[in-house]
C-alpha cells in the first residue's frame, strides 16, 4: 500500500510466511515477477463446493467444456478478463460462472461461450464439462507473462440499444470531447478543481449518485452532479438503476473519447472496451 513492494516481499521472507497471500501476490505482481504472482492468486482462490466434482484444469488442451467460475469481487472480472479468449482457445466451451448482477455484463466479453449465474443449478452442466478453474488462475495456469495479456482489439462490447440510448441523451459525438469521471472510493469532488483549466473539454459522471448530489441544468441530459468544482453532467437519476451491475457504465463507456477514474471497475471496463484511460 506504501508503494514500496520490494521491501514488502523482503519483510514476507524474514517473518518465514510462505504461504499464498493476496497481498503478496500483489507485491510480486508489481516487481513484474508475473510467475510467483499469478501462483499465489491461484493457490487462494476458493473455489464453490461444485468446483470439487470437476478436475482441476492444467492448462492444456482438452476436448470438453472447461468451467471457469468468478469469485465475488466484481473486479477480478474486469481484471483477468483478457485471459479469456487465450483460454477459449484452447477447449470447445467456455462457460463462465459469474455472481447474478453481472451475468448481462460478462456475456458481452470475448472467449465466452455461455454465462450462468452462480445461484443456478448447473449439476448438469458439471455432467458435460471436462474441468473447472478460478478465473484469477488462468494466467497461472497457462503461463501467461504481463506480455501474454497484449490485445488486437476490444474484449467487451456495450450493448447498442443502450449505447444508443445514453448517447442520445447526452447528445454525445458532436462539439467537446466528453470525459467520464469516476471518482468515488478515494476521491472528494473538490479533488477534481484542477481538471477546470484543461481544455474545452465535457465531463460525465460515470456513477450512480444520491439523488440529494443531482440538480436540474441545462446540460442536454437535464442533470448534473450538484457541488461540483467543475461542470459534471450527470446521464439522469435512471443510470445504473437497473438489477443488471454495469451495463449502463460499460454502454456509456464506449461512447466517450476518454475515462478519468480511480482503478476500479469503470477504469478496468474503459480498457476491455478499448477506450483510453487515466489512473
Amino acid at each position: 500500500a506504501a508503494g514500496r513492494p520490494l521491501a514488502a516481499v523482503e519483510a514476507f521472507r524474514r517473518a518465514g510466511d510462505s504461504r499464498p497471500r493476496a497481498d503478496r501476490a500483489a507485491a510480486l505482481l508489481a516487481l513484474g515477477d508475473m510467475s510467483g504472482g499469478f501462483a499465489d492468486l491461484d493457490a487462494i482462490a476458493t473455489g464453490p463446493t461444485w468446483a470439487a466434482r470437476l478436475p482441476a484444469w492444467d492448462g492444456f488442451p482438452f476436448d470438453r467444456p472447461l468451467v471457469v467460475w468468478v469469485g465475488s469481487d466484481p473486479f477480478d472480472l474486469a481484471a483477468f478478463a483478457p485471459a479469456l479468449p487465450l483460454a477459449r482457445s484452447l477447449v470447445p466451451d467456455l462457460v463462465l460462472v459469474v455472481p447474478k448482477p453481472y451475468v448481462r455484463l460478462a456475456s458481452a466479453l470475448a472467449g465466452v461461450s455461455h454465462v450462468i449465474a452462480d445461484t443456478e443449478d448447473i449439476g448438469g452442466l458439471i455432467d458435460e464439462a471436462g474441468a473447472a478453474a478460478p478465473l484469477v488462475g488462468l494466467p497461472h495456469r497457462l503461463g501467461l507473462t504481463a506480455g501474454s495479456f497484449a490485445s488486437i482489439g476490444p474484449l467487451l462490447g456495450g450493448e447498442p440499444m443502450l449505447a444508443d440510448r445514453w448517447s442520445a441523451r447526452l447528445d454525445l459525438g458532436r462539439g467537446r470531447p466528453a470525459i467520464g469521471l469516476v471518482w468515488g472510493g478515494g476521491l472528494g469532488l473538490a479533488d477534481l478543481t484542477p481538471l477546470a483549466g484543461i481544455g474545452d473539454l465535457r465531463f460525465v459522471a460515470l456513477e450512480r449518485v444520491p439523488s440529494a448530489m443531482l440538480a436540474r441544468s441545462s446540460a442536454p441530459s437535464g442533470w448534473e452532479v450538484a457541488g461540483a468544482p467543475i461542470r459534471i453532467e450527470h446521464p439522469g437519476p435512471d443510470f445504473e438503476a437497473g438489477v443488471d451491475a454495469r451495463v449502463d457504465c460499460a454502454a456509456l463507456l464506449g461512447r466517450l473519447d476518454a475515462v478519468i477514474a480511480m482503478d476500479g471497475l469503470p477504469l478496468r471496463l474503459t480498457g476491455l472496451l478499448g477506450r483510453p484511460g487515466v489512473a
